[in-house]
């Protein structure tokens, strides 16, 4: 069976397969992160947050959690959650992965020191830390310009 996907699609799932991710999952979520929309499936999910395994029941465990997770894993006495309240509850989790993934333009400030030694003029002065090397503020104004 060939399947037609786009190289974006082809390097997210293989990175889902080489992270371990079931190719079944993996599949979904790299055509997710592709599309940037969530695929909508009508089949229940693994409850466990992260995990999108097929189970019977909304609400379940699925069979790889539950070996995985073993005895951490406790049944209560209450009704199963529902497809909406995990929605819900994993919606704050999903936006922080989105924000933490999204790349940002904040670029940290650049590192100063006092008493260091210059390596343009070889003075000891007030620099900063430009490529590896320290740069005083006299250098850096003459933009590489011998006087």
């Amino acid at each position: 069976m060939t399947v037609n996907i786009t190289i974006r699609e082809q390097e997210i799932l293989d990175g889902y397969v080489r992270a371990g991710v079931p190719i079944e999952s993996a599949r979904r979520y790299a055509r997710e992160g592709a599309t940037g929309e969530q695929v909508i499936r009508e089949d229940a999910e693994c409850v466990l947050p992260g995990c999108r395994e097929r189970v019977d029941d909304v609400g379940q465990a699925c069979a790889d959690c539950i070996a995985a997770f073993g005895s951490y894993l406790v049944a209560v006495d209450r009704e199963p959650m529902t497809t909406a309240a995990i929605a819900e509850r994993d919606a704050g989790t999903r936006e922080l992965y989105v924000r933490m993934l999204t790349p940002t333009d904040d670029t940290p400030a650049p590192t100063r020191r006092q008493n260091q030694t210059c390596w343009l003029c070889e003075q000891r002065r007030a620099c900063t830390l430009v490529d590896d090397r320290w740069e005083c503020d006299a250098c850096a104004a003459t933009d590489g310009e011998l006087r």
